[in-house]
């Protein structure tokens, strides 16, 4: 189970997650993505109440960046991101994940950006 809480401010639109982000919930969850990317200029995503994700949920965030760079737009996914988050980064076995997680969290991930 899952629960996306929407959040509008002016050209942006937060999102805050909460429970499971993973396959079962994959085309729900990206089509509530790509809407509301194409309604603002800048998403941010917060992670903090996730429970459980799995390497779907990376990729639909994998796609969901590359299209928001694509139209100039901004995909922001701010912290703190829970263990579960975390782990779910490192065992997807994706090592160029910084924009994910941020500066600050990328020694605890692993992360090497090659961008």
């Amino acid at each position: 189970m899952y629960e996306i809480e929407v959040d509008e401010q002016n050209s942006k639109v937060k999102l805050t997650f909460t429970g499971a982000l993973t396959i079962q919930n994959s085309i729900a969850i990206k089509e509530v993505l790509s809407n509301s990317l194409n309604q603002v200029k800048s998403l941010i995503l917060n992670h903090e109440k996730v429970e459980e994700c799995d390497l779907t949920y990376l990729q639909i965030l994998l796609s969901l960046h590359k299209s928001a760079e694509s139209v100039g737009k901004t995909v922001i996914i701010n912290g703190p991101h829970p263990d579960s988050f975390i782990q779910c980064i490192k065992d997807s076995g994706l090592p160029h994940y910084s924009w994910i997680v941020g500066e600050s969290e990328q020694e605890n991930v692993g992360v090497i950006d090659y961008d």
